[in-house]
């Protein structure tokens, strides 16, 4: 996870970690676009949410942050294989001012996730990679050094956002399946649930994932309706995901950014 990408809407789109328009040139050289997409290809999703503390279920006043998720598929290998898929979730927390673009790439040919993390003053990147021959490399890099690791997936492996999009899209999985977790840069054996939700006035179509590690903490749940995405949230008692419109979205960025030139300005007139 690293970043929020803006603008991904039109069909004629540049992935930026949020940069604003009118420095979209600059951004292409200085590195800060990290993919250029001519069109987004058909079955494309891009959704938007608002993330809160638990205690803010009313959704009341600015949020702590903002996530759009992507997914469909890959733009960038659908030639070779129309059956290539791309996930990619992207956030940035307010107040730790943390960017984080989590993106995975799942084809015939091999898989691939790929988590950045960027905090003031540091960041880490993590990465994995493996082939048809179940041998994965993973790589944790952050403060100048780079970490390896190897892994034997016989018996097979997922990826966490692959997990959700596979439910999303009307599939299963089995107990146990092991599931790259970025955060520790190792898998974890993890059970995926889904059931249908208990309150009343919710939709016949509307179900739940619940994703649940082997010590018996729950690893994030997932609320949809149909193949939309309404909430999420990574653990128990932590902060929750909410879908609002595009619109919303993109005015609480604004605000945002507003707030966070405003306060850069403010130690540059003390100098």
């Amino acid at each position: 996870m690293l970043r929020l990408v803006p603008t991904l809407l039109a069909p004629f789109a540049v992935v930026a970690l949020l940069v604003p328009t009118a420095s979209a040139q600059n951004a292409l050289t200085n590195g800060d676009v990290r993919e250029v997409h001519i069109s987004q290809p058909e079955g494309t999703r891009i959704e938007y949410f608002r993330v809160d503390d638990p205690s803010n279920a009313n959704l009341r006043g600015a949020p702590i942050g903002l996530v759009r998720w992507i997914t469909g598929p890959d733009p960038g290998k659908r030639v070779r294989d129309p059956h290539a898929w791309r996930s990619e979730l992207e956030l940035i927390l307010f107040d730790k001012r943390t960017r984080v673009v989590h993106t995975e790439r799942v084809s015939r040919a091999r898989r691939e996730l790929v988590f950045r993390e960027l905090r003031e003053g540091s960041g880490r990147t993590v990465r994995c990679v493996w082939t048809p021959d179940q041998k994965a490399l993973c790589s944790d890099a952050s403060g100048g050094e780079v970490r390896y690791r190897h892994f034997d997936l016989r018996g097979g492996a997922a990826l966490p956002l692959t997990v959700v999009d596979v439910v999303r899209r009307g599939g299963e999985w089995k107990p146990g399946v092991r599931v790259f977790e970025p955060l520790a840069a190792s898998f974890e054996a993890m059970t995926p649930v889904v059931s249908k939700p208990i309150e009343l006035g919710t939709s016949a179509s509307e179900r739940v994932l619940d994703i649940w590690r082997a010590d018996g903490l729950s690893a994030g749940t997932y609320r949809f309706d149909g193949d939309a995405l309404l909430s999420f949230s990574w653990q128990a008692g932590g902060p929750v995901a909410t879908a609002i419109p595009t619109e919303t979205f993109e005015r609480w960025k604004a605000f945002r950014a507003t707030q966070v030139e405003a306060s850069a300005e403010v130690p540059a007139r003390r100098r």
